[in-house]
């Protein structure tokens, strides 16, 4: 529940390193890390999409979703996992 609400209220005047975190932690549901990934964008920072793919919990539909990014990163951390 925790974790959903930093993620859920994730904006740029929270520290990274509390997204990447959230991001990183295996007991963050597969909704709270689509969540998290959904946000993506120029301006979002790729080490918390990285992280978001790299989670055990992440669903398949968030993978897919990853995979298609115009990161490298992000698309690779993706491709590993699928």
């Amino acid at each position: 529940e925790t974790l959903d609400r930093l993620a859920s209220s994730y904006n740029e005047s929270y520290h990274t390193e509390i997204a990447v975190a959230v991001a990183k932690n295996t007991s963050t549901s597969a909704d709270t890390l689509d969540r998290l990934a959904s946000s993506f964008n120029e301006s979002y920072k790729v080490q918390i999409v990285v992280a978001v793919a790299k989670n055990p919990s992440a669903s398949a539909k968030t993978l897919l979703r990853l995979a298609d990014s115009t990161k490298p990163e992000v698309r690779k951390a993706a491709a590993d996992r699928l």
